[in-house]
Formats: C-alpha cells, structure tokens, sequence
C-alpha cells in the first residue's frame, strides 16, 4: 500500500516495474515486467539489479517469465515477478 514505484524503459508490449516498500516496512524490492501482448518477447532490463525469481504470485508456469543476467524472456500475457532487495 505505502511505498515507490519506478518504471523501467522498456520497448512496448512490455510494461515493467520496480516496486519498493517505504522505509521501515517490511517486504521485499520486487521487480515486476509484464507483457500485455499475445507474442512471446524478449527484452534487456539494462542495469537493472539482479533478481531471485519469487513464488506464489498466481502466474501458473506457461505464463511466468524467465530472467538470464539482463534478458528477460516473458511469454504470451505472462510477467515476472523478482526480489532485487539482496
């Protein structure tokens, strides 16, 4: 509820995020990019930190994203959802 949001610059169809809690909060850094169209896609996150990927977040496999150094591999609909707090 408290905290920032930062985007990303990144190409269209992709829409990416890093959310951070306020000071003294609790919760994690959380990266989050999200392809909103129907076509696999692949997109450099630039200097953006590195990412432990997160669970529990609602994406079932066939839609979660996959993150190797600064490529981001998102599919169809899908979104990644990373701790960059480390």
């Amino acid at each position: 509820v408290t905290g920032d949001i930062r985007f990303i610059d990144v190409p269209e169809p992709v829409l990416a995020l890093v959310r951070t809690p306020a000071a003294g909060e609790p919760g994690a850094t959380v990266l989050a990019p999200f392809n909103l169209s129907g076509e696999s896609v692949t997109v450099s996150l630039g200097a953006t930190r590195p990412s432990r990927a997160l669970e529990g977040h609602g994406f079932d496999g066939a839609r979660q994203g996959l993150r190797e150094g600064t490529q981001l591999r998102l599919p169809a609909y899908g979104a990644y959802f990373g701790d960059i707090s480390a």
